[in-house]
C-alpha cells in the first residue's frame, strides 16, 4: 500500500490494523510512512509510538507519542499512550496525569478502559485501576481477557470472593486458560475441604512439549496448594518440574557473559579500578 494513494486516515486505519493482528513489520512500514507524508497528522504519530513502543524503542516512542498529544490534545487514546511510554521511562507521576486526562474522555471503548485500568496499576493507583476495569467489563461483559483483568484488580483490593467468582467465570468458558487457574490457585490458602489439586494434576495431562510456560504455571500453583496441604514433598517436586520446564525456555549462554566479563578487563585497567576503589573507601 502506498501512502500517496490514499489519505492519512485510511492509512491510519491500515497501521492499526495491522498492529492490532501481530504484523508488526507492515505497521511499522505504514507508520513510518504517515509521519514522513503527513507530519501534521496527530495519529500517524500515535501509531507510530506503539510500534517503537512494542519494538523496545522506548525514548522513540516516547517522542512521537509526546508529537501526537501537542497535535491531538483531546484524544484520550494519544494521552493513554502518552502515559503508557512515561511509565516506561520511570515518570509514573507523569504517567498517572496523562491517564486521568484520558479518564475524563467519555469515548473510551471496554479495550482502552482496559489498557487504562493496567496503567493506573502499574503505577500504584489501584483504587482507580479497579474503576476502570470494572468499567470495561461493563461494557463488554462476555470479553473474557477483559473480565480477567477486572478478577485481578478485585484480588489486589481484596475482594477475594468477587474476583474469585470472575476467574472462575474465566475457567469455565476458557477451561485452559493456564494464567486463570494459577490466579485462583493463588487467591487463597488450600484447604482439605476447599482445593484445585485433582483439577490442576488434570490439566498437566493435556499439556503438549511446547507448552513450557503453561507446565510452569500449573506446577507453581500445585506447589503453592500442596505446601497449604502441608504436603510438602510434592510441593518441592512440583516446584522443582516448574523450575526446569522455565529455564527451558530461557536462550542463555554461559560464553556469551564470559565475553562480556573479558571485555570489561579489557577495557578497564587495573590502575582505574584501584582508583575507584579508593574513592569508595574515602567516601
Amino acid at each position: 500500500m502506498k501512502v500517496n494513494s490514499i489519505n492519512s486516515e485510511q492509512c491510519y486505519q491500515q497501521a492499526n490494523h495491522y498492529f492490532d493482528v501481530g504484523e508488526y513489520g507492515e505497521a511499522a512500514r505504514l507508520a513510518s510512512m504517515l509521519v514522513q507524508q503527513f507530519q501534521e497528522f496527530a495519529s500517524g504519530w500515535y501509531v507510530l509510538s506503539k510500534v517503537a513502543e512494542r519494538d523496545g524503542k522506548i525514548q522513540l516512542a516516547t517522542k512521537a507519542s509526546l508529537k501526537s498529544v501537542s497535535l491531538g490534545r483531546e484524544n484520550p487514546l494519544h494521552l493513554l499512550q502518552l502515559g503508557r511510554c512515561y511509565r516506561l521511562i520511570g515518570q509514573s507521576g507523569k504517567a498517572i496525569m496523562a491517564a486521568r486526562s484520558a479518564e475524563k474522555s467519555n469515548v473510551l471503548n471496554a479495550r482502552a478502559l482496559d489498557l487504562l485500568g493496567t496503567l493506573y496499576f502499574r503505577c500504584g493507583e489501584n483504587e482507580a485501576a479497579l474503576r476502570c476495569h470494572q468499567q470495561a467489563f461493563d461494557k463488554e461483559p462476555d470479553n473474557f481477557h477483559v473480565r480477567y483483568n477486572f478478577a485481578s484488580s478485585l484480588q489486589v483490593m481484596g475482594q477475594l470472593d468477587e474476583a474469585a467468582e470472575h476467574y472462575q467465570a474465566v475457567i469455565t468458558a476458557r477451561p485452559f486458560d493456564y494464567q486463570a487457574h494459577h490466579s485462583v490457585a493463588n487467591l487463597r490458602k488450600a484447604t482439605v475441604d476447599r482445593n484445585h489439586v485433582e483439577r490442576l494434576k488434570g490439566l498437566l495431562t493435556n499439556l503438549k512439549q511446547d507448552q513450557a510456560l503453561d507446565e510452569h504455571l500449573i506446577c507453581y500453583s500445585l506447589a503453592k496448594e500442596l505446601e497449604d496441604l502441608s504436603d510438602y514433598d510434592a510441593s518441592i517436586s512440583f516446584l522443582q518440574r516448574g523450575a526446569k520446564r522455565r529455564r527451558s525456555t530461557f536462550e542463555y549462554d554461559v560464553n556469551q557473559d564470559v565475553a562480556l566479563m573479558g571485555n570489561i578487563a579489557i577495557s578497564v585497567d587495573s590502575e582505574a579500578v584501584a582508583d575507584l576503589h579508593s574513592n569508595c573507601e574515602s567516601q
